[in-house]
């Protein structure tokens, strides 16, 4: 049943009814321009990627060491879950080691590498005199 026969005012009047889509072509005419049209890229061409940028080995000497004290910081987070944590040990060591990637990073010409590595001697020296204050037991 119609809306219509219901509630005569709901009526759709013939001037709203949407006109007939123009016709632009069918489908096969459509397919047949884009296989004749020449393509906008060339799909074989490589993409090309930005250079690799290049590290002195300094700098990656500097990354490995602050990966090595991220990974002993690891493991004294992994010690300090499972109970009181006292190592003056482990704050030494960490002291230890941040000093002296902060050395190493005072030797480089600004970059990422070397931001990197004196964040993290930043952070191995902060975590070291909380390891001390007792913050971890």
């Amino acid at each position: 049943m119609k809306i219509e026969k219901i509630f005569p005012s709901f009526g759709v009047e013939s001037s709203s009814r949407p006109q007939e889509k123009t016709k632009t072509g069918g489908f096969k005419e459509i397919l047949d321009q884009a296989l004749t049209s020449p393509p906008e890229t060339n799909p074989s061409t490589p993409v090309s990627f930005p250079p690799v940028i290049s590290l002195e080995p300094e700098e990656l000497e500097g990354i490995r060491q602050a990966e090595e004290i991220l990974s002993i910081m690891d493991n004294i987070a992994r010690l300090a879950s499972q109970g009181p944590l006292s190592g003056s040990s482990s704050a030494q060591s960490l002291e230890e080691r941040g000093l002296e990637l902060s050395r190493l990073a005072e030797t480089l010409k600004p970059g990422p590498a070397k931001s990197l590595m004196e964040e993290v001697a930043t952070l191995a020296t902060v975590e070291a005199l909380k390891i001390r204050r007792g913050d971890y037991s």
